[in-house]
């Protein structure tokens, strides 16, 4: 019997592991690292004045950052830095880029990024938390429909303080749509529709240069001589 009692438990300190990842019901889902260690759900908000939810999982026990930044840099970008301590309870801390180049981010006057709620297991490590569309504070990144460069980063390190927090270990950048309505199954349902007719531009003999980092290519092409279509995705 008490062997059935020992399995039992095992069975449930595992299953109330993965329950503690498992996703609420958010709308919006991006990955932004190309190994899958940083993974935000979203729900926008509902109105220009509305909160927006985020949950970041990581797959860190130290702390994890997100910015919103105009270009992908560090500079002036509107960043939140959180974790769970040493006691187990979450910590949160809105914070900004310095105003040129990288640099340990100072915490903003104003803290307008509320925590919702924070946990972490033996792997990953879990924060939510929402903030305004628009907080009003010139430190703030005001969130539009436009493109938003999300920049990311985390450390295994956890924080003593808000004071004291180690540099990322790991760090990038993502674009990501974060007003937009996301479908569940985005073009297929496009391609699907027997009215829809695609077309492909591609460009010839480009060699694409190992020293530059953007290339920009101009190439005049003649689209078919269709009837009055409309372009309805690229």
């Amino acid at each position: 019997m008490l062997a059935v009692v020992s399995v039992l438990l095992a069975l449930f300190a595992v299953s109330s592991a993965q329950q503690q990842l498992q996703q609420p019901n958010f709308t919006h889902h991006a990955v932004l690292d190309p190994n899958g260690k940083f993974r935000l759900n979203w729900s926008p908000a509902t109105n220009g004045s509305g909160y927006f939810t985020f949950e970041c999982v990581v797959a860190t026990r130290g702390w994890i950052g997100l910015g919103f930044s105009t270009n992908g840099a560090m500079a002036a970008a509107d960043m939140v830095i959180a974790w769970v301590d040493a006691s187990g309870r979450p910590q949160i801390s809105d914070r900004h880029g310095p105003a040129q180049g990288n640099g340990f981010p100072p915490a903003d006057s104003k803290q307008d990024y509320e925590l919702v709620s924070g946990r972490k297991n033996n792997t990953h490590t879990v924060i939510t938390f929402r903030r305004k569309q628009d907080t009003c504070d010139p430190q703030d990144w005001k969130i539009t429909s436009d493109t938003t460069r999300l920049i990311w980063a985390y450390n295994d390190q956890v924080p003593a303080s808000a004071n004291d927090i180690a540099k990322h270990t790991e760090r990038g950048v993502k674009s990501v749509q974060l007003v937009n309505p996301q479908t569940k199954d985005g073009m297929a349902t496009i391609l699907a529709d027997p009215s829809t007719v695609t077309f492909d531009f591609r460009l010839t003999s480009v060699t694409l240069p190992t020293d530059k980092r953007t290339l920009y290519w101009c190439e005049i092409m003649e689209l078919p001589k269709w009837n009055k279509h409309h372009i309805i995705a690229v």
